[in-house]
């Protein structure tokens, strides 16, 4: 059982698929437990894996050192890296990954059906081969594929398989200036739409008061996979925002995310109903039915500090050629 830090990679960690994983990934996706089951050296060999992990966060390695002090916690041997390697570098956005990456870093898929994931990598390598000759892929192995796909995918929960049907991705969310829509038209739906969530996160933030935190990063990421698998989804996600009159008794409000720049933080208590009534109206006409108020608290004559959820709505319609 080990943690090690790393600057360089020894070439005996590099035989096998490099899996980097960054602190938010850690915190959002896994409990101590479950994390010591992924990391095991078992796993690791079964699935064909090399499991790291970067140390850009100072919360990362504390975390870490706790899962490997765990009792009953053994073959584990965990690599932090000042610097990730030529690597897949897999973040609470990550939303595509290799078949055997995504079912190795699903503690729900056991280690046995690591040489089973293995097998139907090769298939799915075949399968494009054939694909690019223009040739047929034998019976046999088509069935054996669809079967494998079908029985492993089942299982996951932090990915999904996401076929190849183009279609148009579409998001409705609130801001400050309203509820607006974005649409993004993918020629297949296994593309990753990692950047364009990763930057929705940040418009809400800005937008809304939605907070930067792993947690939100991942609630949106499954959303998007939700919705390319099931159609329609929706995440919600933690939110602190004021609301702030532009003159005492004007009727116009302005909102801005909570932060100690604006001097505008997080409520600690909820005011009476009648003291925030106006600028909770004035959010509730903005957000469409999209906020919901947990927490609102007057802290001053014109401002109004909130905290609730934000619910961003996310659907994919498929398109035919």
């Amino acid at each position: 059982m080990a943690l090690i830090a790393l600057h360089h990679v020894p070439e005996e960690l590099r035989a096998r698929d490099m899996v980097v994983l960054d602190p938010g990934f850690l915190l959002a996706r896994y409990t101590r437990e479950s994390f010591a089951l992924v990391a095991s050296r078992k796993r690791q060999l079964a699935f064909g894996i090399t499991l790291a992990v970067t140390d850009d966060a100072p919360g990362a390695v504390p975390w870490l050192q706790e899962v490997v002090g765990m009792d009953g916690v053994t073959l584990l041997s965990i690599p932090v890296l000042a610097r990730p390697p030529e690597s897949y570098l897999v973040s609470p956005y990550t939303d595509v990954l290799p078949v055997h990456m995504a079912l190795f870093l699903d503690p729900v898929v056991p280690d046995e059906d690591g040489p089973r994931v293995q097998r139907l990598r090769e298939l799915m390598g075949l399968s494009r081969e054939h694909a690019r000759s223009r040739t047929r892929m034998p019976t046999p192995l088509r069935k054996e594929l669809r079967r494998l796909r079908a029985e492993l995918w089942a299982k996951a929960r932090l990915f999904r398989w996401l076929g190849d049907a183009p279609g148009v991705l579409r998001f409705r969310f609130p801001t400050f200036g309203g509820v607006e829509e974005l649409s993004l038209q993918l020629e297949s739906a296994s593309r990753s739409v990692s950047t364009v969530v990763r930057e929705l996160h940040r418009r809400l933030h800005f937008g809304m008061g939605v907070l930067m935190d792993p947690y939100n990063a991942a609630a949106l990421t499954d959303a998007t996979l939700r919705a390319r698998t099931e159609f329609e989804a929706e995440a919600v996600l933690r939110a602190c925002l004021c609301v702030v009159e532009d003159r005492i008794g004007s009727g116009r409000f302005r909102a801005m995310p909570c932060s100690s720049s604006n001097n505008c933080t997080p409520p600690t208590t909820s005011s009476r109903p009648r003291k925030v009534e106006r600028h909770l109206g004035f959010l509730r006409e903005v957000a469409g039915g999209l906020f919901t108020v947990r927490m609102a608290e007057k802290r001053s004559s014109r401002t109004v500090s909130v905290s609730g959820e934000v619910r961003v709505q996310v659907s994919y319609e498929v398109t035919f050629p």
